[in-house]
């Protein structure tokens, strides 16, 4: 299988409240073209770009790219067309490690990505499943040390480009995207205060986070005084739905919305 990472580093959010996030500039974008079969880089294109604003503080503390060489250097509208350098075509999966920062930025940029499957290797994939033990972290660096692999240049595009590559490498990508298209939902529970029931406990047995999901929260924007969870498949609802009428004694409702599918 072919893959191509990508990574963008950006001039994010000013002092001043300019640029955000859907509005900060790429000063830096790095492709690798992957064979997942033989473990070979097949290709790397790398960039600086000049942007209208200077980096804020906090993302020049991550790229370390000083605002003097990105003057030097053209806007991403005058370089060549990162999808026809680097064969995307040839690609069966676009892999980024922060996907839903990187896909608004990359399609906006060079429209053609928007034809790849994009995955995540922060949110699509099981490191679980692949590694002998929970990983601690999901940040790339860290997971870089888990799957024994060398980051030279953490938070330079490229290096960060083929990292994601190598990672997403060791997962079945084909069953990942099945999962990541089905059907999604949101799972809101409300009810009375149960005497004598600690509500969090026993939502921390209902199956899908018994088998490894993320727990119920509570009072989330937009859903107050409720317990909701998202990403539900149609199985997990109805499972964690029989929990909670057990625990609740049938006394809590339930309201559930499908979810819009990512749109990376």
């Amino acid at each position: 299988m072919i893959i191509l990472g990508v990574d963008t580093e950006t001039t994010g959010i000013t002092e001043e409240g300019e640029g955000e996030e859907g509005e900060s500039e790429i000063v830096e974008a790095g492709f690798t073209l992957y064979d997942t079969e033989r473990e070979l880089v097949l290709a790397t294109f790398g960039m600086i770009y000049k942007t209208e604003r200077e980096s804020a503080p906090g993302a020049f503390d991550v790229h370390k790219i000083p605002r003097e060489v990105s003057l030097y250097m053209p806007t991403y509208q005058e370089c060549l067309n990162p999808y026809e350098v680097i064969r995307a075509d040839l690609a069966d999966y676009m892999v980024a490690h922060n996907a839903p920062h990187d896909h608004p930025k990359v399609v906006k940029a060079w429209p053609d990505f928007l034809k790849m499957k994009w995955l995540c290797t922060q949110r699509d994939v099981d490191h679980e499943a692949v590694l002998p033990r929970k990983v601690f972290s999901r940040r790339l660096g860290h997971l870089c040390v888990d799957y024994g692999i060398n980051l030279a240049g953490w938070h330079r595009a490229v290096a960060d480009a083929e990292a994601c590559t190598r990672i997403a490498g060791k997962h079945d990508l084909d069953a990942a995207y099945a999962y990541k298209i089905k059907p999604k939902f949101r799972l809101i529970c409300e009810g009375p205060f149960l005497k004598n029931v600690d509500a969090k406990a026993e939502l921390s047995q209902a199956p899908s986070v018994l088998n490894g999901g993320k727990t119920y929260r509570w009072n989330v924007e937009g859903y107050p005084k409720c317990w909701s969870k998202e990403g539900l498949l149609k199985e997990e609802v109805i499972g964690d739905a029989d929990c909670i009428k057990k625990f609740s004694g049938g006394r809590w409702q339930f309201n559930l919305e499908k979810m819009d599918p990512p749109v990376y």
